[in-house]
């Protein structure tokens, strides 16, 4: 999700200096790098926010800092709660191909009055109204590319995405045939179930015959 130069009816924090409406104040994601072929790893990935503000309404909870990653070739999009003490980040790299967007945001998750001695002058003394959701720091982030061998994944043939679909409420499973790709909705229990036995070798069939089969006699 990127915000890019989109404006605010407040100030935010951002990372990129031009855009920011913070006097000499920095938010960013940090992690480190490494290596590892079956996962995209963001080891000890953390946030960096130098506004007493801010991490002062983080510290009483009305401020929460989070981490999405989205790749549209798989249509993969997930969210990873994170602070300023370091965690990592483990996405299955079966899940993701080419393009990858990584980026992180601080939302509040309760209204409260928004002001600090950083904002620039055309905010100064100025107190603001912000209400649950939303976003007060933005770091675009960076964008990477995933180069994965699909002969390599086990849980289905190449033509088929699974993706978890939260607004099934009658628990089944649905079809959406795309130029690139058949893709499966599962409701959010069964999916559950499906991340949890896919990389065992004893379910690989039986997930082609109950998922992957009929989804091609529909297509």
């Amino acid at each position: 999700m990127r915000i890019g130069k989109k404006l605010f009816p407040y100030p935010t924090l951002n990372n990129s200096k031009n855009i920011s409406c913070f006097k000499n104040c920095d938010f960013a994601l940090e992690y480190e790098d490494c290596d590892d072929s079956e996962n995209l790893v963001l080891k000890n990935a953390h946030i960096v926010v130098n506004d007493e503000t801010i991490n002062k309404l983080l510290d009483e909870s009305k401020l929460k800092a989070t981490v999405i990653v989205e790749c549209s070739a798989t249509i993969y999009r997930k969210n990873f709660d994170i602070s300023r003490v370091g965690k990592d980040i483990i996405i299955p790299i079966n899940n993701l191909r080419e393009q990858v967007v990584i980026s992180c945001f601080i939302y509040a998750i309760e209204n409260f009055e928004f002001i600090s001695p950083n904002f620039l002058d055309d905010y100064d003394g100025y107190s603001f109204e912000i209400e649950k959701y939303d976003i007060v720091a933005i770091d675009d982030g960076f964008t990477t590319r995933i180069e994965y061998d699909e002969e390599k994944d086990k849980k289905v043939a190449s033509i088929f995405s699974i993706i978890k679909d939260e607004s099934i409420t009658n628990h089944l499973m649905k079809y959406e045939p795309t130029t690139r790709k058949i893709i499966i909705h599962l409701p959010e229990e069964q999916f559950g179930c499906y991340e949890n036995m896919k990389n065992n070798d004893n379910y690989q069939e039986l997930f082609f015959s109950i998922l992957t089969v009929p989804a091609l006699i529909f297509c």
